[in-house]
């Protein structure tokens, strides 16, 4: 038995690959396979896509959520002297591990630390769509000039 230091070249034929089919050019199940693959790392790509779609989609539910019960809230004798964005700060802090919580339970998935550690970072982002749309829609609505006159 003689063996070789170096490696052969690999073979344009493949096992499954006749000698005409490289010729003219037909695809051999090798190249079938890669063509697969590169599919297959598309449809990655889409499913990302959309996850990015349903994590802007929460978000935004979200603040709105959160903006609604913040002025519930400030609309409260005796609260409408707290800070409007410590409150929200404050409501998507409890909101979004809520919801987490709560979504998990109805899909019969187990909690595990990263996704708490994940809705405390989104609940900072809620926040400050919340506070900056709430802010952006405020000023929109002076500048029409419909100001409580007291």
């Amino acid at each position: 038995m003689k063996t070789s230091l170096f490696r052969s070249a690999p073979q344009a034929v493949g096992p499954s690959c006749s000698v005409e089919d490289t010729v003219t050019g037909a695809l051999c199940p090798a190249s079938q396979y890669t063509k697969e693959k590169r599919e297959e790392k598309q449809m990655d790509v889409t499913t990302l896509m959309q996850y990015i779609s349903y994590g802007l989609i929460a978000i935004g539910v979200m603040a709105f959520l959160v903006s609604a019960i913040t002025q519930v809230i400030k609309s409260w004798p005796g609260l409408s002297k707290l800070p409007t964005s410590a409150v929200v700060l404050v409501l998507s802090l409890i909101l979004c591990p809520a919801v987490l919580v709560a979504a998990m339970a109805w899909l019969d998935q187990p909690i595990q630390w990263y996704m708490i550690f994940a809705s405390i970072l989104a609940a900072f982002i809620v926040a400050l769509v919340s506070m900056d749309g709430w802010e952006r829609l405020k000023e929109i609505w002076e500048r029409t000039g419909y100001k409580d006159k007291k």
